[in-house]
């Protein structure tokens, strides 16, 4: 091995590691659009070369291609707006349509298996909350002895009354 050539050390390795996740953790900001626009440009490629094989130049060609997605993102955001409205239009008839069912699902279990089922939540529910501790006050303190002995137990109360 050449004497020019040295080895890194480990500290060197992991702070440069560190330099370039961090940079990159900045700098996505940048990176994001710019891995977005060469995988378009990637996919929308094929699409100009064939329109100038058809004798466009190519800035006609990449032009004609940039308002062809433009039109065609302008598009599938309009229908998702349209649904939205109508959704939108059309959800207080929802709304009352589940209350309904709702209420004739309640009235079909009474008396059924559905309306064993809620019994035996509702009195489940009741013997938990019966169960529940209440609330005690305050106990009296307890004294511990430390496990070395008794001996020292004083000995440990007079420095620890300094502390």
């Amino acid at each position: 091995m050449p004497a020019e050539v040295h080895k890194l050390s480990f500290l060197h390795i992991l702070a440069s590691v560190v330099l370039v996740i961090g940079s990159l953790y900045w700098a996505r900001a940048v990176f994001v659009p710019l891995a977005l626009s060469l995988m378009l440009t990637f996919l929308l490629q094929p699409v100009v070369a064939v329109l100038h094989r058809r004798g466009l130049g190519y800035a006609p060609a990449a032009a004609l291609v940039v308002l062809l997605v433009a039109l065609f993102i302008v598009a599938i955001g309009w229908v998702a707006v349209t649904q939205l409205s109508s959704l939108a239009s059309k959800l207080p008839r929802y709304q009352d349509n589940l209350k309904q069912k709702i209420e004739d699902l309640q009235h079909a279990s009474q008396g059924g298996v559905f309306g064993k089922i809620q019994e035996s939540v509702a009195e489940l529910s009741r013997n938990f909350q019966k169960r529940q501790l209440p609330a005690t006050g305050p106990q009296e303190p307890v004294a511990v002895t430390p496990p070395w002995g008794p001996r020292f137990s004083r000995m440990y109360r007079r420095s620890s009354a300094f502390s």
